[in-house]
């Protein structure tokens, strides 16, 4: 495998441009890239890569393949210049401002990529099972939710950690549920936030990244209305968790990632943004995530 890495930013998307509602983008197969990584070409077979258009406005994708000696150059500036903010390890900081402070810091491209307004710069599940095994698509939004939230749960239990799946009591309406961790008596927020599944968030289409022949299969997450597939279920964030037990090394993100995946059927993929962000009880979290590619699956890329 070559030596190399996509990265960028996952601020908030600060869209601009009319409010002009614009055509869903199809995704076909694409060809593979002998130039690119395998990451990128996964990537490749979705819109994370495509140009975005919002409004009158048409994003090129941010993301590429990043060399080793850049990722070293941007940890090593944000390491040295992170300073006061940083909060018991790494860089996981917990913060008052603007999430941008912590990105600053890197500069050159790698921060031109993380203000990115590419839909890119959302970390997402990206999922594709085949149609014929299905009776509707809300049977495979059913399957999709549940595989990968009881599989957490597993994977949190492996690895020492007392964890089930809340319901959100603030809105029973939708039926919210997420996984939490019991640290301490205490049950803290892992992410994998989701809805009753309706049938409308799985998409049909034609795919690789099954088990590498083109197949008709529901989706999520391979086109540009990341809301959407966010609702049926949301990506994990080990942040809060961490910052509680006050030590990284308890429940380490990455091993985290890869344990669950390992787990998961073909055609699950975790894409995970290098920046991340989030509010917890009034405070923003962030984390700078070193790994040389962001993508994780059955069968680490």
């Amino acid at each position: 495998m070559r030596l190399s890495s996509m990265i960028l930013g996952t601020l908030s998307l600060a869209l601009v441009g009319c409010a002009v509602k614009n055509p869903p983008i199809k995704i076909e197969p694409a060809p593979y890239q002998v130039d690119k990584s395998k990451a990128y070409n996964i990537a490749a077979q979705t819109v994370l890569t495509r140009p975005y258009k919002y409004g009158l406005t048409t994003y090129q994708s941010p993301l590429k393949d990043f060399t080793q000696e850049e990722i070293e150059e941007a940890k090593t500036a944000l390491t040295r210049n992170v300073g006061g903010v940083s909060k018991f390890f790494g860089v996981l900081s917990i913060m008052t401002g603007n999430f941008t402070g912590l990105i600053d810091v890197v500069g050159g491209s790698v921060a031109g990529m993380a203000t990115s307004d590419h839909i890119a710069s959302q970390s997402r599940w990206i999922v594709a099972v085949e149609k014929n095994k299905f009776k509707s698509a809300f049977d495979a939004e059913s399957y999709i939710k549940n595989t990968i939230q009881e599989n957490a749960i597993k994977t949190l239990f492996d690895m020492g950690f007392d964890a089930k799946i809340v319901s959100n009591r603030e809105d029973t309406r939708h039926g919210i549920k997420f996984v939490a961790v019991d640290i301490n008596k205490k049950l803290v927020p892992y992410g994998l936030t989701s809805v009753s599944p309706t049938g409308t968030k799985a998409k049909e289409g034609l795919t690789t990244l099954i088990d590498g022949t083109v197949k008709q299969a529901y989706t999520i997450g391979f086109n540009d209305n990341i809301e959407i597939s966010k609702h049926l279920i949301g990506n994990p964030f080990t942040m809060f968790a961490a910052v509680e037990m006050k030590s990284a090394n308890q429940l380490d993100s990455t091993k985290f990632y890869q344990a669950l995946t390992a787990k998961l059927p073909q055609g699950f993929y975790l894409y995970v943004v290098p920046f991340e962000h989030a509010n917890y009880e009034s405070k923003i979290y962030g984390h700078f995530h070193y790994r040389p590619y962001n993508l994780h699956s059955r069968k680490e890329i």
